[in-house]
This record gives structure tokens, sequence and C-alpha cells, in this order.
């Protein structure tokens, strides 16, 4: 029987993933990435059969990195594919599913990208160029906003002029949503429950960290908004802020409202804190060298995200984990530890051991017997959810 492989492609602004990936063993055949497109600096580091490559490709440009990454798969490769699953990151009000691409569906992409000009636009590059490479291959949409179209009008509508909503579709769209989606069935089935029988918070923590409260497989309240730039802080964005700091910047200190996005952005969070770096690997250093930013980065870091969550145990009743996931929430046991510490009052008790070893043994359990609910660390795998829902949607 021959292998069926589905290849996902995930572009990024200045860096571009790539994998092909048995959507139903979760064996990975082949992975690259190429990271700072169009400078100097730009390589590939490519993946096959246990070894790794690196191809130095200066000023390489976004379009040249597309094909040079599928003139580098080979044609035993190819012969495996039966689909391309494409990260979209914004879908609008358009898209609430995964979706297989047409040229509506691309019209539709191409309208959200003023909600996500720096994603949308690569994402639709990528479509295009991968359409015209494997023009007989069935494409999907994997949108990271979809998730999160089950919330409730009174948790999506800003209270603004109702107006905006109404004319211009000004909302809390969330995003990290493929994400929550596959750790909530990855931990309902460990708990032997079926997903629509689950109540979860999600914790996403990485360069972006967005929480997520799932109610029987659906997304009810996530932290993200109308941009990733809301809720939690994160490694260069503030996360949640007065907004009349904006006119503030603007008018007062005489910054351009481009200084002001690329300080709300870029320069703020663990980076803006600490003056250290947005690498929470980094921060931590900084706290055992006795850093006071340092240490100021990782309490507010910790802060914010414990009392965010500790809001969402309103809408999850009865909750039956909290989950951790991402670079973040997979390898630091200090921030979870920490976070742990402030959620006392509520009954989290965490199982240090086990907590030392990011649950690895254990099913990803990182609470002890005495816990309310089961606190745990599940590695995300959007890859791999992107992989099955276009092999899915290529057998309609």
């Amino acid at each position: 029987m021959s292998k069926k492989a589905i290849l996902v492609f995930n572009c990024g602004s200045s860096s571009i993933k790539a994998q092909v990936v048995d959507p139903v063993s979760g064996v990975i055949y082949f992975k690259v990435l190429c990271e700072e497109v169009g400078s100097k600096g730009c390589f590939l580091t490519l993946e096959e059969e246990g070894e790794k490559v690196r191809l130095e490709c200066p000023m390489m440009d976004y379009g040249q990195a597309i094909d040079k990454i599928v003139s580098q798969m080979s044609a035993s490769l190819k012969s495996m594919l039966v689909g391309v699953g494409h990260r979209v990151v914004h879908g609008g009000s358009f898209f609430t599913l995964s979706t297989r691409i047409d040229a509506n569906v691309a019209s539709k992409i191409k309208e959200c990208i003023p909600l996500a000009p720096l994603h949308n636009s690569y994402n639709l590059l990528g479509i295009e160029k991968l359409q015209k490479a494997f023009s007989h291959l069935p494409h999907v949409a994997v949108f990271d906003t979809a998730f999160h179209a089950t919330l409730p009008k009174y948790a999506h509508i800003y209270p603004l002029d109702f107006l905006l909503y109404e004319k211009h579709q000004i909302k809390k769209y969330g995003f990290h949503g493929t994400s929550h989606r596959y750790v909530t069935q990855m931990i309902a089935e460990k708990m032997g429950k079926s997903v629509e029988n689950t109540r979860f918070i999600s914790a996403h923590l990485g360069g972006g960290c967005s929480l997520c409260a799932i109610s029987g497989g659906k997304s009810i309240e996530t932290s993200m908004g109308f941009s990733p730039a809301e809720g939690l802080m994160m490694a260069t964005r503030s996360g949640d802020i007065d907004p009349t700091l904006f006119s503030f910047l603007h008018q007062t200190l005489g910054m351009s409202m481009e200084e002001v996005v690329a300080v709300i952005n870029k320069k703020s969070g663990l980076l803006g804190v600490s003056g250290i770096s947005g690498d929470l690997r980094d921060i931590e250093k900084g706290v055992d060298e006795g850093n006071e930013r340092a240490i100021l980065a990782f309490e507010m870091f910790c802060y914010r995200l414990s009392k965010m969550i500790a809001s969402y145990f309103i809408i999850v009743p009865g909750m039956d984990a909290l989950i951790f996931t991402g670079g973040i929430g997979e390898n630091s046991d200090r921030v979870r530890q920490r976070v742990c510490s402030w959620l006392k009052p509520l009954g989290v008790s965490m199982d240090m051991a086990k907590n030392r070893v990011h649950g690895k043994g254990y099913d990803g359990e990182i609470s002890d017997e005495k816990s309310s609910f089961t606190v745990c660390v599940q590695p995300t795998n959007e890859e791999l959810l992107i992989a099955q829902d276009t092999f899915d949607l290529s057998r309609d």
C-alpha cells in the first residue's frame, strides 16, 4: 500500500515552515524552515530521514524561497502527496471551518488582508505559488480564527458604537485556534472522555500568548481579539493596555502612528520591561543573575497570566483541566509553578516532581491528587491538525 502524505505550509511574515506529514500516523517525512526571508542572512534548514542540511540563500525573496523549498522535495516525496494544507491566519467573518480553496475562497482570503496585513498577504502568496506547483492536488485553508467562531455575541462584540460591528465587523476574532483545538482533542483522549463532555482552559504560551475557554470542544472565550496584540503580556507585545495611551504617545510624545504600533507589537512585553530579550529563556537567566528588570518582567508575565486564567473560571465551571502548551507552556516549569502558586486559592495543587519533567511519563499531568482539577502539559502540533483537516477535506 502506497504512503499518503500532506504537504503543510505555514508562510509567516519573514519565515516559512513546511512539512510533509502522514495525517494518520503523524510521521514527518520532510521538514523545512526558511528564516530571514529577503535578507542577507536568509537560509534554509532541511530535515529528511534523520539528516539535517543548511543552505545559505542570501537575499532570496518570498516567491523564490517557496520555489526553492519545492525544488528540494524529491520525486518520490512528491508522489506521496494527496493534498496541500495552508495555515491562514485570518478568516474574518467568512470562514468558521477549514475549507477547500477555490477562486472564491482565495478572493475572500484576500479581502481579509486588512485584518492581518503582515500575515494574510504572505499566506495568499504561498497558496498561489503552491497551486501552480501542485495544480493536480486539492488545497485546503486552515484558519487560526475559525475555532473561535463559536464565541457567543456577548463575548466577541466590543462595547463600542454598535455600527462599527455592523458595518465593519470590528469584533474579537481570536487566534491560535488550531493549537487550542489540537490540545483539546489530545487531553480529552488522554482523560478517556469525548470532547463534547469536557471543559478546559488552554494556555498557549510562546512568542505570542493566548488563553481559550473551551466547553464541549467549542471555544467560548479567548484572550486575543481583533488582533493578536490584545490579551496577555507576550514576548514583544504589550497585551491589554489603556487604549488612550495610543493618542498620548502620538499627540503628546510626538510618535507617528507607525511608531506607536511598533512599540505595542515589537518593543513591549518581556522585551520592553526587561530591556534584555523577548525570549523567556533569557529572562529566566536574568532572574537567576538577580537582574531586577528581568525579575519584574517574569513576575508581570506570570501575574497577568494568572489573573486572566482566574477570570476564566466563571466561564467554565466544573473545569476538567488547565492545559499548558506552546514553547513556554511546554518547557518552562518555572512559569507553570509560579502561575499555579497564584492559582492556589482556586484549588490548584502542583506535583513539583512531575512539573520538573514537564509531565513526561505521566500523560502530561503535573497536578497532584489534592488538586481540584487536572493541570497538564500538552505539546501542540498544529501541522498535524492542518494535515488531518486537509486529508479529510481532500477525500470529499
